[in-house]
């Protein structure tokens, strides 16, 4: 905006109402908690692929079902948020912990394929569960990551149990390579300072487009405004004219 404005904005983020910065942030967390849901059904059927005939079926169907439960609830969750009426986006705090179920369910899910899809022996495909787990974690730090509680709960479900399994499952593996360990814990930490910024990122975002939205829309009224005036001088002027005219028949 100019200085020659005739009213001027107040689109200040720190004028926003934080109610409103909440539920806008609500909303982004579950826009992408539908994309990444949608995108995790291909690791799933691949993982599954990848397992066919090594495994017997029943365990891993059992996993597939159980993940693509976990990603249904999720997707379900979210659409209900972004197709909601504005008072059920009021319940923030409901939401929030439907979101937390699905997070925690997911990443319960994945740790679980270290078990029921291995065959207790330490090959190419169990590391290649390990490698789509630590995938996993760090793809969804941009969805999870708006909420560093929501991804520090998914976290350390994810990465507290994948060690979990390793020591109970493959303490051979745990005690030859103590790195993995550490290794998962390093990278654990790294991710959860990450999250921090990403959530900070995104709380600077959010205020700034509804403080962007809140100028627009000041601005849109001001030109209704002005419209207005104009209008009414318009009217005005043709009154006068009119007045005028008659007076100088008159005259």
């Amino acid at each position: 905006m100019t200085a020659e404005s005739s009213t001027p904005l107040q689109g200040d983020s720190t004028d926003l109402p934080e109610d409103a910065v909440q539920v806008r942030i609500m909303r982004e967390l579950f826009t992408r908690t539908r994309e990444s849901s949608l995108l995790g059904f291909i690791p799933v059927a691949l993982l599954a692929r990848a397992h066919w005939g090594a495994q017997p079926p029943k365990y891993l169907i059992f996993w597939a079902l159980g993940t693509a439960l976990a990603l249904c609830y999720r997707l379900l969750v979210s659409h209900f948020f972004l197709t909601g009426s504005p008072a059920q986006s009021e319940r923030l705090t409901l939401w929030f912990w439907l979101e937390w179920i699905g997070a925690i369910a997911l990443a319960a899910s994945w740790v679980s394929s270290i078990t029921l899809l291995g065959s207790g022996q330490v090959d190419a495909l169990f590391f290649l569960r390990l490698i789509f787990l630590v995938g996993l974690v760090s793809f969804l730090l941009s969805a999870l990551g708006i909420d560093m509680r929501l991804y520090a709960s998914f976290m350390v479900t994810a990465v507290g149990g994948t060690l979990w399994s390793l020591h109970l499952c493959f303490p051979g593996l745990v005690a030859e390579l103590p790195v993995v360990t550490f290794g998962f814990m390093a990278y654990g930490f790294m991710l959860l300072v990450r999250s921090r910024g990403e959530q900070r990122r995104t709380r600077e975002w959010v205020r700034a487009r509804l403080s962007q939205r809140l100028m627009l829309d000041q601005l849109n009224q001001t030109i209704r405004q002005e419209l207005l005036t104009h209008e009414a001088l318009r009217i005005k002027s043709q009154e006068l004219e009119a007045t005028n005219r008659k007076l100088a028949e008159l005259s």
